[in-house]
């Protein structure tokens, strides 16, 4: 089963601690680097039965709605009778307009930053969400009709417990999310 990763290098701003590709982009520079998706998609993915797409990053969700909807775009012009369409998103720059067209595009995956449940970590790490932006989030995608949310947890954040990493998984549990995904920070 042939899959489909499509990269978004875009971010509201770079955290200090990630070594994904991404960076704030203006404008011109996202159309550019959409354009050129756009073609090596359509050119690499010809001949191929595309059965799963992710779309990750960066942070997809900084894209513009425009800009969004051309990337989806891309992804639905070569995938065929897709089984898993997922799609990465970070709380603060979740819309319900953005949601909802998502689910028009047939996301049936959202993969959500939490990171961690602890605030003062966020901070600390330069996140620009906070716990309440995440519960929020989940209830803009459940609103969306988009029921399959993971959770993304990170380890290893400074002055995180042992016990604060199990109650951010209580919490994650106790919202009744599909998926947790948990990740240990390399610095």
């Amino acid at each position: 089963m042939a899959g489909l990763y499509i990269h978004i290098p875009v971010c509201i701003a770079k955290c200090s601690y990630c070594d994904f590709v991404s960076m704030p982009m203006t404008g011109v520079t996202r159309k550019r680097y959409i354009d050129r998706l756009d073609s090596e998609v359509k050119e690499r993915c010809k001949d191929i039965q595309i059965k799963t797409v992710y779309i990750g990053g960066g942070n997809p969700m900084a894209l513009t709605i425009v800009e969004l909807e051309r990337v989806l775009a891309v992804a639905n012009g070569v995938a065929c009778k897709v089984k898993e369409f997922s799609i990465e998103a970070n709380p603060e720059s979740l819309t319900k307009a953005k949601a909802k067209l998502i689910k028009r595009y047939g996301v049936d995956r959202v993969s959500l930053g939490l990171q961690t449940h602890e605030d003062s970590i966020l901070q600390a790490i330069g996140r620009r969400h906070s716990y309440k932006d995440f519960v929020s989030g989940v209830s803009t995608l459940r609103e969306a009709g988009i029921s399959n949310i993971s959770a993304v947890i990170m380890l290893g954040l400074p002055n995180q417990s042992v016990a604060g990493i199990l109650e951010t998984v209580r919490r994650a549990v106790d919202l009744g999310l599909g998926h947790i995904s948990v990740y240990g920070l390399k610095v």
